[in-house]
């Protein structure tokens, strides 16, 4: 998949030109979802890329490539949809921007949406609509769903201040929602190594358990020894103090704020819980029926 699926649309009640990505919905989506390793990625010359170094992907063996040719927009991002934003934008900015040079259109604005993969696409989308004006001086905001952790910023790196004031800008203007116990917005380097060593953690507690007492336990027929539960709260506070491996960021979804909607069992309504991206860098992938 060189573009991921979208479409372009005029919304004239809020004036504006809504670009929507779609989420995973194929083999080729789904590798560049797990092309999860953070790269100093920056927008190359030409649509050209040269195939230079080899990465190994988190659930299957397979291989991406990039130009090194600097960063994102001062800042690490999630690899596969660092590229796949570079070549929405190279195949729909012509009709997009001839659309604002309408006279109708002159004073609408650009709001961008999508959801999982299309909504980590679309939130770098942002940052780069703000940090490099591929739309001008117009407003731009971003609205996603259940994005993964795609963006991060270099802390050691000395910015312009025309250059933080745009990221700080594109990313007060998003707003992130994610549902209830979605694994999706917790898929990065960082939370499957968390989650491996919750696994390991477990697996070495129930190596001579027998098959009879794992049925009963997963069919909550039984409760979870609490040797086990030992067990993973320590891997889980071991987890916060490991160091970063080569290619991991701690990456974050790039919103002004993410609205966790919470289902209510009793009456199947949802109460919405406003956070920031950053608290969720400490939390884990919660294995569930529901995820």
């Amino acid at each position: 998949m060189k573009v991921l699926r979208h479409f372009v649309a005029i919304d004239r009640e809020s004036k504006s030109i809504i670009i929507a990505l779609r989420g995973t919905l194929s083999i080729s989506g789904a590798l560049i979802d797990m092309q999860g390793m953070s790269c100093k990625y920056r927008m190359p010359v030409s649509v050209l890329h040269f195939f230079l170094r080899e990465t190994f992907l988190l659930t299957c063996v397979a291989t991406s490539s990039f130009l090194h040719l600097g960063d994102f927009c001062h800042g690490k991002a999630h690899k596969g949809m660092a590229e796949m934003a570079d070549n929405l934008w190279n195949v729909s900015s012509e009709k997009i921007l001839k659309l604002f040079e309408r006279e109708e259109f002159k004073d609408y604005g650009f709001t961008i949406t999508g959801h999982s993969l299309g909504a980590g696409v679309a939130s770098l989308l942002n940052i780069k609509c703000h940090v490099e004006e591929l739309v001008g001086t117009r407003s731009v905001k971003c609205f996603v769903f259940a994005p993964p952790p795609v963006f991060c910023l270099h802390e050691d790196e000395e910015r312009s201040q025309n250059i933080t004031s745009s990221i700080q800008k594109a990313i007060a203007d998003c707003v992130c929602y994610i549902h209830d116990n979605d694994c999706i917005p917790f898929l990065s380097v960082t939370f499957i190594r968390r989650l491996a060593y919750v696994l390991d953690a477990v697996d070495n507690k129930t190596q001579l358990m027998w098959p009879l007492q794992r049925f009963k336990i997963f069919w909550e027929l039984q409760d979870i020894p609490q040797d086990i539960i030992e067990s993973v709260k320590k891997t889980r506070k071991e987890n916060l103090q490991r160091s970063l491996v080569e290619g991991e960021s701690p990456l974050v979804a790039p919103a002004r704020i993410v609205v966790w909607m919470i289902k209510n069992v009793d009456d199947n309504t949802f109460t919405g819980i406003g956070c920031k991206p950053e608290t969720l860098r400490d939390l884990n992938i919660f294995v569930n029926q529901d995820m």
